[in-house]
């Protein structure tokens, strides 16, 4: 933070706004990211998660998949070294928390990180998915009665 101490008590406040800024755009770039649910928003920090498309939020099974995703998800964004994330638990859910504090975060680091987050998290989802029931998605003629909450039937077999 050297320009911000060189700046004075001016340039913490310039640099604390433009962080708060920097988190809202954040939020709004999630928001309008389909595979991105936006949780919360407050001062420099953003809550939010990954639901791959085709699973609509909701019920125990679904929820627990997608803390375990999310999860999941954080850990491997963290190994990459592409973005560090934290987390918090939101309503009782595991979110991702971005909180920005880096005097060095630009507005191009706000707007790569949704599809990073996508491309991590597809991949994740793609990783963690149990496969489908018999080999073969819609085996069932419908919802596995095990896991009726996946959009393509899929059990272990």
């Amino acid at each position: 933070m050297a320009g911000a101490a060189a700046g004075g008590r001016d340039g913490y406040v310039q640099t604390i706004a433009e962080d708060i800024r920097l988190a809202g755009e954040l939020f709004r770039q999630i928001a309008q990211t389909p595979q991105l649910e936006a949780l919360t928003q407050s001062l420099s920090i953003t809550t939010f998660r990954f639901i791959p498309r085709d699973l609509k939020p909701g019920g125990d099974e679904i929820e627990g998949y997608l803390d375990q995703l999310n999860n999941e998800l954080l850990t491997r964004l963290q190994n990459s070294g592409e973005a560090y994330l934290s987390n918090a638990i939101v309503r009782g859910r595991f979110a991702l928390r971005a909180c920005i504090v880096n005097f060095r975060t630009t507005q191009a680091d706000i707007e790569a990180l949704p599809p990073l987050i996508v491309r991590i998290g597809e991949k994740t989802d793609a990783e963690l998915r149990p496969a489908p029931c018999g080999g073969k998605a819609g085996s069932h003629n419908g919802a596995c009665p095990r896991h009726q909450w996946y959009f393509v039937p899929f059990c272990a077999p």
